[in-house]
């Protein structure tokens, strides 16, 4: 995972002048959805990685969308 987000990382940087605060932070906050226990944490890593893929593939401008 420290992978997945390390590439996260540098695709916010890459972007970093196309993306606004609000885009950035909620970027940034991926990782916060890594909670819990067991199955529980499996289910939020499988949230965190599908949200992760939508932010590395989406236009800078869709981004905005998922942030509000």
């Amino acid at each position: 995972m420290l992978g997945e987000y390390e590439s996260l990382i540098k695709h916010l940087i890459t972007n970093y002048e196309g993306l606004s605060p609000t885009q950035r932070l909620w970027m940034v906050r991926l990782t916060d959805q890594i909670k819990g226990y067991g199955s529980v944490k499996e289910q939020n890593i499988a949230l965190f990685r599908r949200s992760l893929t939508e932010a590395m593939a989406l236009p800078q401008a869709q981004i905005a969308g998922l942030a509000a």
